[in-house]
Parts: structure tokens; C-alpha cells; sequence
């Protein structure tokens, strides 16, 4: 399971040395027998939310085959890394890029000037309830803010208390965009099912 990132990785457990010296074979012998498991941090693990400054426009998935689908998402995934190396394939980072549906890629202009990320900007995530979340988000040109929780009908946003467009980024999760400055952005879970259910 961490072949795909191993080469990034660092061993936490057990501690790099543990199995040295005049006695190493029975010690891992030992260790295997009894423990058989590795706990490695991934250095290059992705933050709750980012901002970019840049996207590549996707087709729109209705009325897309599966085998027409998988192009894009291939492009997505796709690290170069010593695992999967697909000269074929081009290589984005996802910390400097986006994927977005063509059609809202042309009205997000304004908010993508091609740069990386400022090291500047930076967005605190928090979670006070399952139904709402609230970013801090603090951006020094405007772009997008991406959030890694899956885009799901139902959901509404609000920037500086202002209702604002949910977009759907990287086929599966949420994008906001947000001009310079410092912002505060809540998503709160208020399908019409709940609506409903409240009246009845």
C-alpha cells in the first residue's frame, strides 16, 4: 500500500537502527514474528485546503465514456514518480494546479494569473460541526482556494459572509474563488431533503 509513495516517505516506527549490531538477525526475526508492521509519515501528504493560481480545463463529464474519463484522471494522478513513470503522461503539481470543467474555467479568468503560490498565503481549516466547516484563507493575488473534502450537492458557501460558488475541482473537490486579501469562507450542509424534513 506504500509503494506508491515510499520513496517519499519517512520510517517512524520502528526507529531507523533498531535492528543493528552483533545480534540484528535475531532482533528482526524477532520483530517480524511478533510486531510485522512500519509506520511511515508521507512528506509529501497534502494539506486540508491550498491556493492556486493556476488550472487546466477538463471536458465535462456528462456523457463521457469511462475509457474517455480515464485520460483525465491519469493526467491527475500522475507523479513521475519511480512507481509510475509514463513518459507519455505530462507531470502537474497539484499544490501549484487545478483541474476544472472548460466552461467555468473561462469565467474563473480573473483568478488565474499562472503563478505558484506565494509562500505567504496560507489557509487555516477548522471543523466546529460535521455540518460546517471555516476557513481562514489570506491571499496575496487572487485565486482559487481549494478545499479537500468531496464536492456534494448540498453544500453552500459563503465568503465574508457573502453567498459565493461552490466549484467542483480536480473531479471531486470543492473550489472557491477569492480575490487578495484576508477572507473568512464557511461551508455549511443544508440540502433540501433536511429543509423538507424540518417542515414536516
Amino acid at each position: 500500500a506504500f509503494a506508491a509513495f515510499g520513496h517519499e516517505a519517512q520510517l517512524i516506527y520502528p526507529k531507523p537502527g533498531r535492528f543493528s549490531g552483533p545480534n540484528k538477525t535475531e532482533l528482526l526475526k524477532e520483530w517480524i514474528e511478533t510486531s510485522d508492521y512500519q509506520l511511515l509519515r508521507n512528506e509529501q501528504a497534502f494539506p486540508r485546503s491550498w491556493i492556486v493560481h493556476d488550472a487546466i480545463g477538463l471536458p465535462a463529464l456528462d456523457g463521457m465514456t469511462r475509457a474517455r474519463r480515464a485520460g483525465p484522471m491519469q493526467e491527475m494522478l500522475h507523479a513521475g514518480d519511480p512507481i509510475w513513470n509514463d513518459r507519455s503522461l505530462p507531470v502537474h503539481d497539484p499544490h501549484k494546479v487545478l483541474w476544472i470543467d472548460g466552461n467555468d474555467l473561462a469565467e474563473l479568468r480573473h483568478y488565474l494569473n499562472g503563478r505558484p503560490p506565494w509562500s505567504s498565503e496560507t489557509v487555516k481549516v477548522s471543523y466546529p460541526r460535521p455540518d460546517r466547516v471555516e476557513l481562514e484563507a489570506n491571499l496575496e493575488l487572487p485565486g482559487i482556494v481549494i478545499l479537500a473534502d468531496i464536492y456534494y450537492p448540498g453544500w453552500t458557501l459563503t465568503i465574508d459572509e457573502k453567498p459565493a460558488t461552490i466549484y467542483r475541482v480536480n473531479r471531486l473537490m470543492r473550489g472557491a474563488a477569492v480575490s487578495e486579501g484576508k477572507h473568512t469562507l464557511v461551508y455549511e450542509y443544508d440540502p433540501a431533503s433536511f429543509r423538507i424534513g424540518r417542515i414536516v
